[in-house]
């Protein structure tokens, strides 16, 4: 049930012209000329759109159905005609939608107090959140923010700092991440009011979503996931940046995070990305599934193909006997001397010692030790084996589990 005394304003800025603004990267060093050629490309824009229409808004759309939410979306002049149509007919489609054409200024507070001094017969709490054309919020996105929608609240910011990343490539998002960080700025809100007896509406100053907490309290929610961040190579924040050796800056940053198992929890939010999730999934390959209540004793080795260029995962579970110190840097997994000439593997470690070749450190602790970690190979290799190797730790240790896969919505 939606309440009367308040407002939820949803705002984003469909590739504003405004060249004197810092946000753009790919104004960098381009003509003007230039710059609205690359802003109103199609190769920009069409990503966006797809995902604007056909994958956000039909998740805001069910918003409606339990609160008073409107979305404003700022656009300009400049935006050539056949994406303004696009916009135009989203707006038939969707009557929660505000166009607003920026003629200069960006500020979109007039239309939310002629808004809402037409709805509301006394005060009302006026909740404004941010989010771009190319990333999603939640279906139960408003849910979660209506805990701080009250007069009691007002003057703060809420930040949702749990979510999803995922890679958006061919028209399907591939490769999903849990992905938890403070002051993003998808689904960054701001609690506001609108005072009847002056009929104004009050709301802090924007500022940048990475310092909102350097000019006000910052409410900090990271209990359910609330957003999905998208990465795609015609972004601007990416447009000037090449790859990192053979490997694109996205699956870098992807490398970063650790992917998704939990459907429910973390994919079901997103009802409009669940078919390319389980598209993704079922494309992932089992290459190693060892299990043994006897082990394999000290130094094990595993017969592995790591040959392609991808994303994989390892999972393990060790068991160490008698008392045993913590350590970070225990063992090594390595993948040897036919791994040395690969140009970059994302979240592993090149050794200087040939016969290790890229490693990743494996902690130890009393009792067992039981975790995962992933890493992206750049290039196709010989790589036919991986082994474990005594480093701080020189004990003797059994191999419980050891699962290898190759992950899935990678190309």
């Amino acid at each position: 049930m939606s309440d009367e005394k308040v407002f939820y304003y949803g705002v984003t800025r469909f590739s504003v012209y405004f060249p004197r603004s810092t946000a753009w990267k790919i104004s960098s060093q381009l003509t003007e000329h230039d710059y609205i050629s690359q802003l109103y490309s199609d190769e920009r824009l069409g990503p966006r759109f797809d995902i604007f229409l056909d994958r956000a808004l039909p998740i805001y759309e069910s918003y409606t159905e339990r609160y008073n939410y409107k979305h404003i979306i700022q656009y300009s002049e400049e935006l050539p005609q056949k994406w303004k149509d696009k916009l135009f007919e989203a707006k038939e489609k969707y009557p929660f939608l505000l166009l607003y054409k920026v003629r200069g200024e960006v500020d979109y507070k007039n239309i939310i107090e002629e808004g809402v001094s037409f709805s509301s017969s006394g005060d009302a709490v006026v909740v404004v959140f941010r989010v771009d054309d190319d990333d999603l919020l939640s279906h139960d996105y408003l849910d979660q923010l209506s805990h701080y929608a009250a007069f009691g609240f007002f003057g703060m910011s809420v930040s949702f700092s749990l979510g999803v990343v995922a890679k958006y490539q061919c028209g399907e998002y591939r490769d999903f991440r849990v992905l938890r960080k403070h002051l993003m700025s998808q689904g960054q809100a701001t609690i506001g009011k609108f005072v009847k007896e002056e009929e104004r509406f009050y709301l802090p100053s924007s500022v940048s979503h990475m310092e909102t907490d350097l000019h006000r309290p910052v409410i900090i929610d990271s209990r359910k996931p609330a957003f999905l961040q998208t990465l795609h190579a015609s972004q601007d924040t990416r447009a000037s940046v090449g790859e990192k050796g053979n490997i694109s800056v996205i699956d870098q940053e992807l490398s970063n995070n650790k992917s998704i198992d939990d459907f429910e929890s973390f994919i079901s939010p997103f009802p409009t990305i669940i078919d390319d999730f389980v598209k993704c999934k079922e494309s992932r390959v089992i290459l190693l599934e060892y299990t043994s209540s006897d082990g394999k004793g000290f130094n094990p080795s595993f017969e592995v193909d790591i040959s392609q260029a991808g994303n994989y995962r390892v999972s393990y579970e060790l068991k160490f006997e008698g008392e045993v110190l913590s350590n970070k840097k225990g063992l090594l997994l390595c993948m040897g001397v036919a791994s040395q000439d690969i140009a970059e593997v994302s979240g592993m470690s090149l050794s200087k010692r040939p016969e290790i070749g890229w490693f990743k450190y494996i902690p130890v602790a009393g009792g067992a030790v039981k975790s995962s970690f992933e890493f992206s190979v750049s290039e196709c290799s010989s790589v036919d084996n991986i082994f474990l190797k005594e480093w701080a730790y020189k004990g003797e240790f059994e191999v419980i589990m050891l699962v290898v896969e190759r992950l899935g919505g990678v190309v």
